[in-house]
């Protein structure tokens, strides 16, 4: 060791690195806990509210969309029953949407495609998310169908309408026919 030279710096020197140190650090670990974490998205909640806009006396189609445009965002994180009950809400809107257009038997190649992309929607909450559409939905479901002259089809889901009740499967009979 070398001898000391009375040049070493004391502690009245040196104090400000290890407060400077210290003080950043506690500045960063504030700026963390500032930062807010990301709220756990709450799918079923979000998804019934959008059955209350769709499924009420006179249907809020704006809300409803804007909302599943919201809840789409972040659907990869969504479960399968999510997912499922998602894509019957965005086919029911569809429907409703058409409806609220003037409801007319298909003769333009824009309502067939339209039509399909609802069958295409039931189907995939269906087939794909394992989802049991029921209710109005089925209804609907079934009502496209019938305006792609697909009847088969629509009497296909007349069976799964067992649980439904009684005037809703007497509708679609009487729309069959």
């Amino acid at each position: 060791p070398l001898p000391p030279t009375g040049m070493e710096p004391t502690w009245s020197q040196v104090w400000q690195l290890p407060a400077l140190v210290l003080g950043l650090g506690m500045f960063v670990i504030g700026l963390w806990l500032i930062v807010p974490e990301q709220p756990p998205h709450d799918f079923p909640g979000a998804l019934d509210t959008v059955t209350t806009h769709l499924e009420s006396e006179s249907p809020d189609l704006e809300k409803a969309q804007a909302k599943l445009l919201e809840i789409q965002e972040h659907l990869e994180l969504a479960t399968k029953e999510d997912h499922a009950r998602f894509y019957q809400y965005y086919a029911d809107l569809n429907f409703l949407q058409i409806n609220r257009a003037g409801f007319e038997p298909v003769q333009t190649e824009q309502s067939k495609a339209t039509n399909k992309k609802i069958i295409f929607y039931y189907r995939k909450a269906e087939e794909e998310f394992g989802g049991h559409i029921t209710g109005r939905s089925i209804h609907r479901y079934a009502q496209t169908y019938v305006s792609l002259d697909e009847d088969d089809e629509a009497l296909a889901l007349l069976d799964k309408m067992k649980g439904e009740p009684a005037k809703r499967r007497y509708e679609l009979v009487k729309t069959l026919i």
